[in-house]
């Protein structure tokens, strides 16, 4: 879907500054979002819902109530419109009873609220002020379509249980996604196990969540109707074949994490290279405990040696070292530096951002666009959808700051 701003419009004596129009896939006006761009333009007011006791009957009733906005705050509530409609859109396709841009004014208040708090904080690791900026977006929609009779006033908020996720969203986004060479290598040395050093190092060397590691698994496995090679096939590859120097593996879907309400994530290959796969199979041979389960990472501690572990093991690995990392800061003068709110994604990030910086060879980060090859190759690397413009835009930009960014860190 597309939003298009009119800009002086003028139709017999209705004058209007701007507005906004929200255009579906086909190209085809959806009404009920261009009339609120254009009542709210006009008036740069917004409908608040106000409880209050009813004089006659002591229940709790629901009134309208006007409330002036800032030009700036319109410009966001439209974005924040626009980017819920085009959720609305791709989550249709997906889910046959889900409503569609055409039918959203009958959306239920869990799927709006699921929208702000499992999209936008949990899966786009939005943080408070974004956050709440939908929230009163939304809102002030569905006030509207409530005031002139096509929906029912909604209850939209953040969660409890979301709360502090955005809050860490917020911070982290203050810290520098990219790890530095020294820094990794300062993390890799005060771990005690090889377990904790390939955690840490598939974060920044292959571009895992810290859940995927769970993906990883011994035996050959069928996902999608087709058979898969585990590590143990690998491993024998790496021993048949010296000259090879990447080897594949599926990461299926179900590891993955999902960027909807419901399903799977995105499966994806990721490349292992010799050295890597070869610490693996050290792991594998020497450190990994006995056990029936096909998961390759094992717990260490007593209580439960032998089991997979946990979606967040690799992330508080990372907090653990970190700490570790904080603590000498204070004490020595060190060639590493990390930030107090540094997370595992940041491990991916500077995945990310390394082969981005490969791919470009001679060109500078100034030339690159949205359908780059640069840019195409590390999303898919990534596991991010592309097939939306606006993201292709987004992950374009995130990697040009971050190029910058380690460029300036590593003294380059």
């Amino acid at each position: 879907m597309d939003k298009i701003e009119i800009n002086d419009f003028d139709h017999d004596g209705i004058k209007l500054e701007k507005f906004d129009v929200f255009l579906d896939d086909g190209e085809v006006p959806i009404l009920l979002p261009t009339f609120f761009s254009m009542f709210t333009s006009k008036c740069l007011q917004i409908y608040k819902a106000i409880d209050e006791k009813s004089e006659t009957s002591q229940k709790i009733v629901t009134r309208l109530v006007l409330s002036e906005i800032s030009e700036v705050t319109f410009s966001q509530y439209m974005s924040h419109l626009k980017r819920y409609l085009d959720y609305c859109e791709k989550f249709a396709k997906e889910h046959t009873n889900a409503p569609n841009i055409h039918m959203h004014e009958a959306a239920p208040d869990e799927f709006i609220n699921g929208y702000i708090n499992e999209e936008l904080i949990d899966a786009q690791s939005k943080g408070q002020q974004s956050a709440a900026q939908a929230v009163g977006a939304l809102s002030a929609y569905y006030n509207y379509l409530a005031h002139i009779g096509v929906a029912k006033v909604k209850s939209l908020r953040i969660y409890k249980n979301y709360r502090d996720t955005a809050a860490k969203n917020t911070l982290r986004k203050r810290a520098v996604k990219y790890l530095t060479l020294k820094t990794r290598s300062a993390l890799v040395n005060v771990c005690n196990n090889l377990r904790d050093e390939l955690l840490l190092r598939m974060g920044w060397e292959v571009g895992l969540r810290s859940k995927e590691n769970c993906g990883l698994l011994l035996n050959d496995f069928s996902y999608g109707k087709t058979t898969h090679k585990g590590l143990r096939s690998l491993f024998l590859e790496m021993q048949e074949d010296e000259s090879k120097t990447t080897f594949d593996y599926f990461l299926a879907g179900n590891y993955v994490k999902r960027t909807g309400l419901g399903g799977t994530g995105r499966s994806r290959k990721i490349h292992l290279d010799r050295d890597l796969l070869a610490r693996l199979y050290e792991y594998y041979a020497i450190e990994r405990p006995e056990s029936e389960s096909d998961v390759f990472f094992l717990k260490t501690d007593s209580k439960g040696l032998g089991l997979p572990i946990n979606t967040n093991t690799a992330s508080e690995v990372f907090l653990a070292r970190k700490k570790e990392l904080l603590a000498k800061l204070q004490q020595d003068d060190c060639d590493f530096s990390i930030h107090e709110h540094n997370s595992y994604h940041h491990c991916r990030h500077t995945f990310g951002t390394n082969v981005f910086y490969e791919l470009l060879g001679d060109q500078g980060v100034d030339t690159i666009t949205a359908g780059s090859a640069a840019i195409i190759t590390v999303a898919k690397l990534m596991g991010h959808k592309m097939e939306d413009p606006r993201a292709r835009n987004q992950v374009t930009q995130l990697y040009i700051r971050a190029v910058r960014e380690m460029q300036a860190l590593e003294g380059m």
